[in-house]
């Protein structure tokens, strides 16, 4: 989860610098990077889905609380998608005023 919020902290940066100065590179810059965080947000909730699905399929666990447990488990392997969604629309924002101050300059 910190790598997935240092690489939102990075796309964010980059849509503030588009928002502020817009270019063409700080266009592509930034949209690589919150497209990145997207993608890095779902492969953390997939990988999260899978490691509560191994914790359960042992047999060590009382199967009254697989459920509980894989309720909870799903919940908490939903955060990293949760985080990403949240850093690409407020990206997505300063990206979209970048390019409205870019198209009103020309």
């Amino acid at each position: 989860m910190y790598g997935l919020a240092l690489l939102g902290l990075q796309g964010l940066l980059l849509a503030i610098t588009h928002a502020l100065a817009a270019k063409k590179w700080s266009l592509f810059s930034s949209g690589v990077a919150l497209s990145l965080v997207f993608a890095v947000g779902i492969a953390g909730t997939l990988n999260g889905r899978t490691k509560v699905e191994l914790a359960v399929q042992g047999g060590s666990i009382d199967p009254a609380f697989v459920g509980r447990i894989k309720e909870v488990g799903y919940a908490e392997a939903m955060r990293p998608i949760q985080f990403a969604t949240i850093t690409v629309v407020l990206g997505g924002i300063f990206v979209a005023l970048g390019e409205m101050r870019r198209r009103k300059a020309n």
